[in-house]
């Protein structure tokens, strides 16, 4: 490549002359006011005294600029080609960003393609290549990932945070997305999505997801993790509503019976499962009010072996199921494998044996 004569003057001589030249009474501009670098540089460069960047300017081909309107920031390249009058206060930096805006306000996007189907939506926040590109009258979505909320096109008051978060979801409000495709192919509103690949399906709202995977198609259910994972409660967990087990299981933490000898205090399990292969002896506490209401169910998963239960000090305070006399304790053979008892705050009821 050969040029006929240099890009830039490098000695005064070279610079133009007489009265309307940089360094004449009339001229119009100095070297001192305005740098302008680049092939095709803009007349109006950038303003050296006042250290900003004036309208329509090129940088190797990199416009810098506000648009149509000053209030606007543009630096990239094909960035808000259609503005009007209308829109004001947005800010583009990348390429093809907002290329479709006519009177949205307020929205700030970065990257290739970001927010670029924005007409009148305003407030909205795209961060990454193609995040929020759909969206054309939704307003006030915050999208910060590659393709986050990628297709939504109409929604308002969404989230998504993460690598295609939210893509593909062409409807939905007030959409919390968080994780690597979280929330995507997903559709509903006001559902939230935390964890890579937590979805839910069936366009229902208002649920939630949490963990890796995790999944629903019901509406207004918070699902915690996937089926083949454990939710463990390390404290107290109370239920104001109806409780529906569905494998019929119950357990807490520490509820597990693996010594021949035991002797259970405060706090109390629903249910004990007893891991001893062998004779076991169970003593319950000292019955008082403290249990009254107290269900106790014991359940063994190892045969061979009699389970005896008996009270802390050896009273006879045990009723057994098939009558009313009191006993000092009570069995579990070793063909059965299931037994349960009930407190009234005097007696321990036995219910049944299996």
């Amino acid at each position: 490549m050969s040029f006929s004569k240099p890009l830039f003057p490098t000695f005064a001589s070279q610079c133009p002359t007489g009265p309307t030249g940089p360094t004449g009474p009339t001229g119009t501009q100095t070297l001192a006011q305005t740098l302008v670098l680049g092939n095709n540089a803009g007349s109006t460069g950038i303003d050296m005294n006042n250290n900003a960047i004036s309208n329509a300017s090129l940088v190797n081909g990199l416009q810098v600029s506000s648009g149509v309107l000053p209030s606007n920031v543009n630096i990239g390249l094909g960035n808000l080609t259609l503005t009007t009058t209308g829109s004001a206060n947005n800010v583009a930096v990348g390429q093809y960003i907002m290329t479709a805006l006519t009177t949205g306000n307020y929205n700030n996007c970065v990257g290739t393609n970001a927010g670029k189907d924005i007409t009148t939506g305003q407030g909205n926040n795209a961060y990454g290549s193609v995040a929020l590109a759909n969206i054309t009258s939704g307003s006030f979505n915050t999208a910060m990932g590659n393709r986050a909320g990628q297709e939504n096109i109409l929604g308002s008051y969404n989230v998504y945070i993460g690598s295609q978060a939210g893509q593909n979801s062409t409807t939905g409000d007030e959409i919390t997305a968080v994780g690597v495709e979280a929330g995507r192919n997903s559709s509903g509103n006001k559902n939230t999505f935390i964890g890579a690949l937590s979805s839910i399906t069936g366009g229902v709202s208002n649920s939630t997801v949490v963990g890796y995977g995790a999944t629903t198609g019901i509406a207004n259910t918070i699902q915690l993790g996937r089926t083949s994972e454990n939710v463990n409660c390390p404290n107290t967990l109370s239920v104001a509503g109806t409780t529906t087990f569905t494998k019929q299981t119950l357990s807490t933490l520490g509820a597990v019976i693996s010594t021949a000898t035991i002797t259970l205090a405060l706090p109390l399990n629903n249910i004990y499962t007893i891991t001893t292969a062998g004779a076991v002896t169970i003593s319950l506490p000292t019955n008082s009010a403290t249990y009254a209401g107290s269900i106790i169910i014991f359940r063994r998963i190892a045969s061979n072996g009699v389970c005896t239960f008996n009270q802390t000090g050896g009273a006879s305070v045990f009723m057994a199921s098939a009558s009313t006399a009191l006993v000092s304790s009570v069995n579990m053979s070793a063909s059965e494998f299931s037994t349960s008892f009930i407190s009234d705050g005097t007696f321990w009821c036995q219910l049944y044996t299996i």
